[in-house]
C-alpha cells in the first residue's frame, strides 16, 4: 500500500500544490507557537516576576488558528481531491474498494503534510525569531520578556506530526463524502458515509446548545460582578464577560463551517436564480455555474466570512466593551489582536495564495470549453464579473447576520453592566463589507486571469 501511495502521488503531485502551500505556511504558525511554548516552560517562574508571561501568545494562536485551519483546510482539499476525482473512478471500476481509495487519499496527505512540517518547522526558526523581536519592540519588554527561542527536538517533533495528521484525517473525512458524489460508495460504504453524517448533526446540536448556553450566561450578573458594577468599575465588571463574546465567534465560525455547503447554494438560488423566472440571464447563469461547483464556492466564501467574525469579535472585545476608552491601553490592544487574530489571518491569506494556485487551472480549462462552445470574450468576462459580484454579496449577508449576533452579545453586556456599547448597530457592516471587496476583487481577478490564458491557449 506504501508503495502504491508514492507511486500515485508522484503522478499526480501538481495538483497537491495548493495543499502544499497552505500547510507549510500554517505549519510555519504551529512551529513558533510550540518552539515559543517550549521555550517558556523552560525558563523559571522568576523569569516573569516583573512581566507578563507570554505563554498565551503561543498557546492562544493555536487554539484559534488551528480551530481555523481545520475549517479553511477542508474546502482546499475537498477542491485537489475533485480535481483528481476521474482517477479514482478508475481506480474503482479496476476494484478497488472505497477504503483502500480513501487510504490511497489519507496516505498522500500524509506525505504533503509531513513535508509541509518540515518545512513550516525550518521556516519557523528565523521567522518566529524575528516576529517575536518586533513585537517585543512594538509593546515593550513588560509584555513580552526576552526569552530563547532554539530549536526544539519536542517542538519539530509535534509540528511534524500535528501537521501530518491533520491533512491526514480532513482527507479521510472528505474523501467519503466526494466518493458519494461520484457513485463511488456502494452498500455498506453508504451507511458509513450516513454515520459521518449524524456525528455532524450532533456537533451542529452541540454548537448549538453551547451558543444557548452562552446567551444565558449574558442574561444575569453573580452578586459579585454587581458589587464591581455598583463601585463604578464598568470595564472590570464588563471583562468577565469577553469569554462568552469569544466562545460565541468561535461556535460561529464552527456552525458555518459545517453547513456552508448547504445555506450557500440555498440563498444563490434563492436570490439570482428564483427571481427571474424561465429568462435567461447573467445573474442566473453565474449563480448555477456556483451553485454547480459547490466546493468551489464554500472555499472561496468561506474563508471570508470567518475572516469577517474574527476581526468584528476583536473590535467589539477590544474597543466596543463598555467602559472601554478606546485608547487606554494601545498595547493590550495589539496583544490582543495577535492572539486572536494574527493566526487566522494567516491562515486565511495562506487559503487565497493556495487557492490561487488551484482553481486558476481549473478556471482556465473551463472557459477553454466554453470558447469551443462559442462563447466569446464578453460573454466570458461578464459570467465573471456576475460570479464574483454573487460573493461579494453573499459575503456581506452572511457576514452580517453572524455579527448581528456578536452584537445582540455585546449589547446583553451593556445591559448587564448598565453601560452603552461604544460601538453601535452599523458596526456589524464595517468587515463584511471589507471582506466582500476583498472576495469580488479576488474572484474577478482569478477570472479574468484564466479567461486571458484560454484565449492564448485557444490560439
Amino acid at each position: 500500500m506504501i508503495k502504491v501511495i508514492v507511486a500515485q502521488f508522484k503522478n499526480s503531485y501538481k495538483q497537491w500544490g495548493g495543499v502544499l502551500a497552505l500547510l507549510s505556511i500554517s505549519a510555519v504558525m504551529i512551529g513558533f507557537c510550540f518552539n515559543g511554548s517550549v521555550s517558556v516552560f523552560s525558563l523559571s517562574k522568576q523569569t516573569f516576576l516583573n512581566a507578563h508571561n507570554p505563554l498565551p501568545i503561543f498557546i492562544l494562536p493555536l487554539v484559534f488558528g488551528g480551530i481555523t485551519l481545520i475549517i479553511i483546510s477542508s474546502g482546499v482539499i475537498k477542491l485537489a481531491i475533485v480535481s483528481l476525482q476521474k482517477e479514482y473512478v478508475l481506480w474503482s471500476l479496476l476494484g478497488t474498494s472505497p477504503l483502500q481509495l480513501t487510504l490511497l487519499i489519507g496516505g498522500q496527505l500524509f506525505l504533503i503534510g509531513s513535508v509541509s512540517g518540515i518545512i513550516g518547522y525550518i521556516l519557523s526558526l528565523p521567522l518566529g525569531n524575528f516576529l517575536y523581536s518586533v513585537l517585543q519592540k512594538i509593546v515593550g519588554k513588560s509584555w513580552l520578556p526576552s526569552i530563547p527561542m532554539n530549536p526544539s527536538l519536542i517542538a519539530s517533533f509535534i509540528t511534524i506530526l500535528l501537521t501530518a495528521m491533520l491533512a491526514f484525517v480532513c482527507g479521510f473525512i472528505h474523501a467519503n463524502s466526494i466518493f458519494k458524489e461520484v457513485g463511488i460508495l456502494r452498500g455498506k460504504e453508504k451507511h458509513s458515509h450516513d454515520i459521518g453524517f449524524i456525528v455532524k448533526i450532533l456537533i451542529i446540536i452541540g454548537c448549538l446548545f453551547l451558543l444557548f448556553k452562552n446567551y444565558t450566561a449574558l442574561s444575569f450578573a453573580s452578586k459579585g460582578i454587581q458589587a464591581i458594577i455598583a463601585k463604578g468599575q464598568v470595564l472590570h465588571a464588563a471583562s468577565f464577560y469577553v469569554a462568552n463574546l469569544l466562545s460565541i465567534a468561535l461556535l460561529l465560525m464552527i456552525l458555518f463551517g459545517l453547513t456552508a455547503k448547504e445555506i450557500l447554494p440555498f440563498l444563490i438560488y434563492a436570490l439570482f436564480i428564483t427571481p427571474f423566472g424561465h429568462k435567461v440571464t447573467g445573474p442566473k447563469i453565474a449563480g448555477r455555474m456556483l451553485i454547480y461547483q459547490k466546493h468551489y464556492l464554500g472555499s472561496l466564501i468561506v474563508p471570508f466570512i470567518i475572516t469577517s467574525i474574527l476581526l468584528t469579535d476583536t473590535l467589539f472585545m477590544t474597543l466596543g466593551i463598555p467602559g472601554n476608552n478606546g485608547a487606554q491601553n494601545s498595547s493590550g490592544t495589539l496583544v490582543t489582536f495577535i492572539v486572536y487574530v494574527a493566526a487566522p489571518l494567516i491562515i486565511v491569506l495562506a487559503n487565497i495564495f493556495s487557492m490561487m494556485l488551484m482553481v486558476t487551472n481549473k478556471e482556465r480549462q473551463m472557459n477553454h470549453q466554453l470558447r469551443i462552445l462559442g462563447t466569446n470574450t464578453t460573454q466570458l468576462v461578464a459570467t465573471v464579473f456576475y460570479k464574483a459580484l454573487i460573493c461579494g454579496i453573499v459575503t456581506v449577508i452572511w457576514g452580517a447576520l453572524f455579527n448581528s449576533i456578536l452584537y445582540l452579545a455585546l449589547y446583553k453586556i451593556s445591559l448587564l453592566v448598565r453601560s452603552p456599547a461604544k460601538l453601535n448597530i452599523w458596526s456589524i457592516l464595517y468587515f463584511p463589507v471589507a471582506s466582500s471587496i476583498l472576495s469580488f476583487s479576488f474572484i474577478l481577478m482569478i477570472g479574468c486571469y484564466s479567461i486571458t490564458k484560454s484565449h492564448h491557449l485557444r490560439e
